[in-house]
């Protein structure tokens, strides 16, 4: 029979006091990272139950960190066994959100998207910061609006400035429609939403990045 874990444990309203104050606060998902890209609390990092012995070192150097793990929702178990392994692992000061995501969510409090840096880094060997959409009570309607992946959208939004500058630099009317160009694919990286693709059916927001 698997035995019953227990672990320390934390409220949705302490966490979010704890974000609002500044507080030097862990927040670790421990979903899968397709899921994680999609919506997490702020700032939270992403630690797969399946890869927490490898990536709990880079990820979590202090062991004496406060470290708050959640999951999907109440019904899930993968947060608290990742503060059972974290704690077996030596962390001293590790608990558990029981509600998880769906109960962030359904209070209506903000979300982040897109990948980690450490994610980033690992796959491309690239340092971009994450594009992160906040959300509220709106976010399931906001994001299906979001049809453009992240590195389509930094594309958009660096060749949309460098068309503007340049549209802007000719001084012409020539230039005022560059630099109109330069304008939209600015809004279209910044949104992360296009309206071709949506006219046509098309999204790559759910690509792997």
């Amino acid at each position: 029979m698997q035995a019953t874990i227990h672990s320390a444990t934390i409220s949705r309203e302490e966490i979010s006091e704890k974000i609002n104050r500044g507080e030097p606060l862990k927040i670790v998902e421990t979903l899968p990272e397709s899921t994680f890209r999609k919506h997490h609390l702020p700032g939270a990092l992403n630690l797969p139950l399946d890869r927490l012995q490898e990536l709990a070192p880079k990820l979590l150097p202090d062991k004496q960190a406060e470290i708050v793990v959640y999951c999907a929702n109440t019904s899930c178990d993968a947060s608290a066994r990742a503060a059972h392994d974290l704690a077996r692992l030596g962390y001293t000061h590790v608990r558990k959100y029981a509600g998880g995501k769906q109960d962030w969510m359904d209070a209506g409090l903000p979300t982040e998207t897109g990948s980690t840096m450490y994610a980033q880094s690992r796959r491309n060997g690239r340092h971009l910061p994450p594009l992160r959409l906040v959300s509220r009570r709106q976010s399931s309607q906001r994001s299906k609006s979001v049809n453009v992946g992240e590195y389509e959208r930094w594309a958009s939004v660096i060749g949309g400035g460098t068309l503007a500058l340049y549209g802007l630099a000719r001084r012409s009317l020539g230039g005022l429609a560059l630099a109109g160009l330069g304008g939209s694919l600015i809004y279209r990286g910044a949104t992360g939403h296009c309206s071709c693709y949506e006219t046509l059916g098309i999204s790559t927001a759910d690509q792997p990045v």
